[in-house]
């Protein structure tokens, strides 16, 4: 399937949700997805969605590389947007301040370079988070629905607020999924992403604020969740010929950036 996108880059904005509520169990994954601020001293500041995995007794947070960086266009380097990062955890309400780390990671692009932040943090911080390894599943061979959880924003003319979290939910039969897609006139193949096709979503300024959100799938028969990934980008197609689309990391690429930690 060859198709090109032009990819949106999603951190702060308005919601409004083009989908469907969800009445089904699938709306407990809602404890799992956090909001997370990047902000300086200064007036700048930016939201998006963040989420937290254990492994061998460590805690990780993970997020949208671009919720807290920026790329440097003429040396392909990303540095950090903002001197701290904030998660907001609301039960019962606190938030917990961190340091963002410098970075010499390049940033050629989402085909060769994924848009994945995987940042080990302190767990006596962060005790009372919601952790996603037990989702850790093989690919379902049978699909059922997608549910999304993630930061809203709210606009009001020409200022940007925090809101409630909002949620993408995604019926099965509504979407479908490629693991790999020529993109840039066939000039690279990008295996990072699960691309999930949208049949009646559209994507805009709606999406702002998810980046870095967990997507859960559903085995349409067992009913069990998967981690299907982390949310990074809205893609939209240059013609009316194709659908919108949401481009997610696989998870495998997380466990790739915690062996750095290693």
């Amino acid at each position: 399937m060859t198709r090109i996108y032009l990819l949106i880059f999603f951190i702060t904005g308005s919601f409004k949700s083009f989908c469907q509520e969800s009445t089904l169990p699938g709306d407990s994954l809602r404890k799992y997805s956090y909001t997370l601020l990047g902000f300086s001293n200064s007036s700048n500041a930016d939201f998006g969605t963040c989420f937290f995995i254990k492994q061998n007794d460590n805690l990780f947070l993970v997020t949208a590389k671009h919720t807290l960086y920026n790329c440097d266009t003429v040396t392909k380097k990303e540095y950090s947007a903002f001197k701290y990062g904030i998660v907001f955890i609301p039960d019962p309400f606190k938030t917990i301040q961190f340091s963002v780390p410098q970075t010499i990671d390049t940033c050629f692009g989402i085909e060769r370079d994924t848009d994945l932040l995987v940042l080990k943090v302190d767990k006596s911080l962060f005790k009372n988070v919601n952790t996603v390894e037990k989702f850790i599943l093989p690919p379902f061979r049978k699909l059922g629905d997608i549910e999304i959880f993630g930061q809203g924003m709210r606009t009001d003319s020409s200022f940007v607020s925090f809101d409630k979290q909002h949620h993408i939910y995604l019926p099965r039969n509504t979407f479908k999924i490629f693991t790999s897609i020529p993109i840039l006139n066939n000039q690279y193949i990008d295996s990072i992403h699960y691309i999930l096709d949208l049949e009646k979503l559209r994507i805009g300024n709606w999406l702002k604020g998810f980046s870095g959100s967990p997507a859960f799938l559903q085995d349409d028969e067992t009913k069990k969740w998967r981690l299907c990934g982390v949310l990074v980008q809205g893609l939209i197609p240059d013609n009316k010929e194709h659908n919108d689309a949401i481009l997610v990391v696989k998870p495998e690429y997380i466990f790739q950036s915690i062996k750095r930690f290693q």
